[in-house]
């Protein structure tokens, strides 16, 4: 079992003890053998890892853009291995359905092949990519504004991508409506018998 103990200067170390009964002739236990073997440095190692994951999803689950994280099969498939809540809201699916699946097991077909095509231009050209999309989800049809972050293994393969995805949806949707109205009130003026003169 693991102890821990502090030194006179407050110093917190780990150990792995072991505790071996030694019995004597009468069968009984005539003394006891504890060994234990210093683990302090894999302890503060571990301890180290946990604070900056814990750093890392504080970051991850509050920030408003909407992130994932992607493994990239030696096959060349994307399966998701993590999204944040942002994630989760803007394209109307919980964690629970995306993490460990393959992309074309999440949406429709169409979405996956758009989607699995950048992610491909992204492991092609091995360096971060900006791309907008226009996808069909759960939540509705939806534009996104997406930064594609590759990210290689000891060997130099491509075996995740990190996404930052901000969703524009009503931003197109207002840009959308400005088109739309500009083109009646066009209309209007190439139609009507009078004159019209606008000022800016």
């Amino acid at each position: 079992f693991e102890v821990s103990w502090n030194s006179p200067e407050g110093v917190e170390s780990w150990g792995d003890l072991r505790v071996v009964p030694e019995f004597g002739k009468d069968g009984k236990v005539a003394s006891v053998l504890a060994i234990n073997r210093d683990i302090s440095a894999r302890k503060r190692m571990e301890n180290s890892l946990r604070e900056r994951e814990q750093r890392y999803h504080g970051i991850f689950d509050n920030v408003l853009d909407a992130l994932f994280l992607l493994e990239v099969t030696p096959d060349g498939r994307f399966r998701n291995l993590d999204v944040n809540p942002a994630f989760e809201k803007s394209v109307g699916m919980s964690r629970a359905e995306l993490v460990g699946k393959f992309i074309e097991e999440t949406v429709p077909e169409e979405t996956a092949k758009t989607v699995i095509a950048k992610y491909r231009k992204c492991v092609e050209e091995g360096a971060a990519i900006d791309e907008e999309a226009t996808l069909d989800l759960p939540s509705g049809l939806r534009y996104y504004y997406s930064t594609l972050i590759p990210v290689c293994d000891d060997s130099g393969r491509i075996y995740r991508i990190v996404g930052i995805t901000r969703d524009i949806t009503e931003r197109r949707r207002m840009e959308q409506d400005l088109i739309q109205r500009e083109s009646e009130l066009r209309s209007v003026m190439e139609s009507s018998p009078d004159t019209i003169i606008r000022y800016d």
